[in-house]
């Protein structure tokens, strides 16, 4: 009898643990399906992603990486920096450095991003997605025409800006996930 109980109980328990895979299964296949439906949306004009400026929850940092040179950048509250994280949490971006306006340099991506131009007060390591479709990584403080997406703060000297983006031409950007 005490045997007949044993494999009862361990047949439940394989049960429930057989349960709990398939419970993560389906939640790994809804995580690829929104993702995808985020792709897609993003991609496609007639169709956006929702943003809610009252619940952009932001568990991660963007990482600019130029030629194996990083920095973390922590997102704004903007409907470009959304649909940046979101493209994001898919994978990462690759992306090319081009000058712009002197020293500073614009990355140009393949993401199609929403912008809401305005006029910004920017500053050492502001990023700014500007009206051409290019993010600007500013490296002094300067009137710009865009939409701010981020901020790297331990960015603040010029030298530290040429140094980091130096004669860069490759740039992948992914996300840093933060530990709470």
């Amino acid at each position: 009898m005490m045997r007949a109980g044993k494999t009862v109980f361990l047949l439940l328990l394989a049960v429930l643990i057989c349960s709990g895979c398939v419970r993560k299964e389906e939640s790994v296949e809804s995580g690829q399906t929104n993702a995808s439906a985020v792709t897609a949306q993003a991609g496609n004009e007639e169709s956006k992603l929702t943003y809610d400026p009252n619940h952009f929850k932001r568990d991660a940092e963007l990482v600019i990486e130029i030629d194996g040179r990083q920095m973390n950048m922590s997102f704004h509250n903007t409907e470009a920096a959304f649909v940046l994280y979101h493209q994001l949490e898919i994978g990462e971006v690759e992306a090319s450095l081009e000058k712009y306006d002197g020293k500073e340099k614009a990355m140009k991506i393949s993401v199609s991003l929403p912008s809401d131009p305005e006029e910004v007060e920017a500053d050492i390591g502001d990023v700014i997605l500007l009206e051409d479709g290019r993010i600007l990584l500013c490296y002094r403080e300067e009137t710009v025409t865009g939409t701010p997406i981020g901020t790297i703060p331990f960015l603040s000297l010029e030298s530290e800006y040429t140094k980091w983006v130096g004669r860069g031409k490759k740039v992948t950007l992914f996300l840093d996930w933060l530990d709470y």
